[in-house]
């Protein structure tokens, strides 16, 4: 099992990774404000500013056991963003620094490493709540920080100032677990009481889930932490290890890693695929943030790619209450679900690659996508849900692309599917389906992780 103690690379964004600094020195830091004044500030002003004893500041960081943290563009090599976090005596509280250089950034990026930031605080640094201090210049960043929070008009401290160039304004956030990534959830919820939860966790749940271990069905059991605390061994043989001992201790809060990615998807993680994996195992997390924010049951289907076909489950997450009617943990129970129906029965090795060619119509990647999974019989929402699209958008698709070059009526789904089954389609799965992916049939889960674009 992997150590998710050590230190590792992080997926931000595509070719987008964060890793920790043990030291940045006089070089590093100069090279990377020279970019941000330059992002902001015309040349002389950014030389001022670079003069004015910035470096030495930035300096003490590394020396004022604070934990550094460098976003970089993996192509050039060049950091896009430093983060400083500082955590109270009691290690409940962070104060971050976040400099952005948002020139060469898009809005989607910006934010997913400020999602990622607080998701690293909460769930790998277990603080409750943290302070968020960006320079006033970094309009994106603050424009984001401002949706999800209440920006605070309280001076900054002394120790917050010398974060940044004094001649930076800054911004002033404030953040608690309870209330992430949906501040309109749990605005009075309190933390656990750990050791009584612990308590409960051992004494009550496990001995209820442990003979279970050894039978045939896929379950977990997840705690408060976001850990799997018991794993059937069928569970972890339905992901690709040999017992559920390797199951204890992983987490889909881990999902930016890119350590646990490669340990969990081995040959399927590279370049193409890592932006969807991530995504994928990101999704999955936010949807245990839902049950557990709203003491509610929550289901999807859950594809995975293997060396033979793609295996599907249909997955129930449920929440676990203790004596007080609070939820400490999660039980996961998954059966098989034949959502790619085709590849249990093709009777062949199924490849990664659309080999359905139709006499005489070249169809498009998006249009073969649609057909397969039309075929495959899910409705226009789900396939909207799958490609990450709008629902009209598959309509546009199967009236004014797919009818036509089939010669059929337009809009008639049905015809589609009847005609490609009498060709003797499919005969494979398109590559570009050939992902993980989490279809969710539940309309106010839907609803809110659409609106939860992080």
């Amino acid at each position: 099992m992997l150590d998710f103690t050590n230190n590792t690379e992080w997926y931000i964004a595509k070719n987008i990774n964060a890793r920790k600094h043990e030291f940045m020195g006089k070089l590093f830091i100069k090279e990377f404000l020279t970019g941000f004044y330059k992002c902001y500030y015309s040349g002389t002003t950014a030389n001022l500013l670079l003069a004015n004893n910035v470096i030495g500041r930035f300096l003490e960081f590394t020396r004022d056991n604070i934990l550094s943290i460098e976003v970089y563009n993996i192509n050039t090599n060049r950091p896009i963003s430093l983060i400083h976090i500082k955590i109270d005596d009691h290690l409940t509280v962070a104060e971050i620094s976040l400099i952005i250089i948002e020139q060469s950034l898009n809005e989607s990026i910006i934010i997913d490493i400020i999602s990622w930031l607080i998701d690293y605080s909460f769930y790998e640094l277990y603080c409750e709540e943290i302070v968020v201090i960006i320079p006033e210049v970094c309009i994106q960043a603050n424009k984001f920080m401002q949706e999800i929070t209440t920006r605070q008009t309280t001076e900054l401290s002394e120790k917050a100032k010398l974060i940044s160039d004094p001649l930076l304004r800054c911004e002033y956030y404030r953040l608690t677990e309870t209330c992430w990534p949906d501040a309109e959830v749990q605005k009075d919820a309190a933390r656990p009481d750990y050791q009584r939860t612990n308590a409960y966790i051992k004494d009550t749940i496990l001995p209820y889930f442990n003979p279970s271990i050894k039978t045939r069905l896929y379950s977990t059991i997840i705690d408060y932490n976001y850990k799997v605390v018991a794993a059937t061994d069928a569970s972890a043989t339905s992901i690709g290890l040999q017992n559920s001992e390797q199951v204890l201790g992983a987490s889909y809060k881990y999902y930016s890693r890119i350590d646990t990615a490669i340990w969990y998807f081995g040959k399927w993680y590279n370049s193409k695929t890592a932006h969807l994996i991530h995504r994928y195992a990101r999704m999955i997390f936010r949807i245990q943030q839902y049950v557990f924010k709203f003491a509610i049951p929550a289901s999807f289907i859950d594809c995975l790619p293997y060396d033979k076909g793609m295996n599907s489950y249909l997955v129930t997450f449920s929440p676990i209450f203790d004596n007080e009617c609070k939820v400490i943990a999660l039980q996961t129970i998954a059966v098989d679900y034949r959502y790619h129906g085709y590849s249990g029965y093709l009777g062949q090795e199924v490849v990664p690659q659309f080999v359905n060619e139709v006499p005489g119509v070249k169809l498009s990647t998006r249009e073969e996508e649609v057909l397969y999974l039309l075929i495959s019989g899910m409705t226009q929402e789900q396939i909207a849900i799958l490609l990450n699209i709008k629902r009209p958008t598959v309509a546009s698709i199967i009236r004014n692309q797919l009818c036509p070059k089939f010669n059929l009526p337009v809009g008639n789904s049905k015809l589609i599917v009847d005609y490609a089954r009498a060709i003797g389609l499919p005969r494979a799965i398109p590559q570009s389906l050939w992902l993980p992916s989490v279809i969710i049939h539940d309309a106010n889960l839907a609803s809110w992780i659409n609106d939860i674009r992080y």
